[in-house]
């Protein structure tokens, strides 16, 4: 009798462990999109494995949440109106986020055409300091941004076209100012240690802009 209870006891715990498991959330990895698709018109409509993220698409500019992900290889695509489309495959990690930036690139056709193409960020350790990663998808080869520090003083740094430059915040608190040539580009929160993410790109008219988010982990072009 004793036994028979044991069992009916123990059939009845691995059954709460089948359950338990089941109601256990899948594993997920994400995705970041940060559009910087100069050319063109309408909205950048972003597809994974054939299904639109966002009904409507996204505008110049927009960056977004980490969008979860199954782990495993999965296809992105991107499309904006007169600009030939881009897609990458990419693989998702459980519990990481992947940064893709598409932007513009002129074909060597006669006359050029526009095509979309991805730039990819890599992530590295967790960042135990706060830092601010430059990443540059605008028209010049090289642009030139500075980085306000304590005292006011305006620190340059030099961002090589689809390459990154990266350096230390000494402010704790409050907010960063980013400047160029032409003025203030953005203004992000200082808060809890990790990386900034600032990615400079151009307008449909050529203007330089700014766009920043924080990542906990150090990023870099890959």
């Amino acid at each position: 009798m004793k036994a028979r209870l044991i069992n009916v006891i123990l059939v009845h715990f691995i059954g709460l462990c089948v359950l338990a498991a089941q109601d256990a959330p899948s594993p997920r990895g994400f995705v970041r999109v940060l559009h910087a698709v100069s050319k063109g018109s309408g909205n950048l409509e972003v597809s994974i494995d054939g299904k639109p993220i966002r009904d409507g698409g996204y505008r110049l500019g927009d960056v977004t949440g980490g969008v979860p992900v199954a782990p495993g290889r999965c296809e992105i695509s991107f499309h904006r109106e007169g600009v030939i489309d881009g897609k990458t495959r990419i693989t998702v990690v459980a519990n990481e986020t992947t940064t893709l930036i598409p932007f513009a690139e002129a074909t060597k056709d006669e006359p050029p055409k526009w095509e979309i193409r991805i730039l990819r960020l890599k992530q590295h350790d967790s960042e135990t300091e706060r830092t601010a990663t430059f990443v540059s998808v605008a028209d010049a080869p090289s642009v030139r941004v500075e980085l306000m520090q304590l005292q006011k003083r305006w620190e340059p740094v030099d961002v090589p076209r689809l390459g990154f430059a990266r350096t230390k915040i000494e402010r704790v608190k409050g907010y960063q100012a980013v400047r160029g040539k032409d003025g203030m580009l953005a203004e992000f929160p200082i808060g809890q240690t990790g990386n900034h993410v600032v990615v400079l790109h151009s307008d449909e008219k050529g203007k330089l802009h700014a766009v920043c988010f924080k990542d906990y982990k150090y990023l870099s072009t890959e």
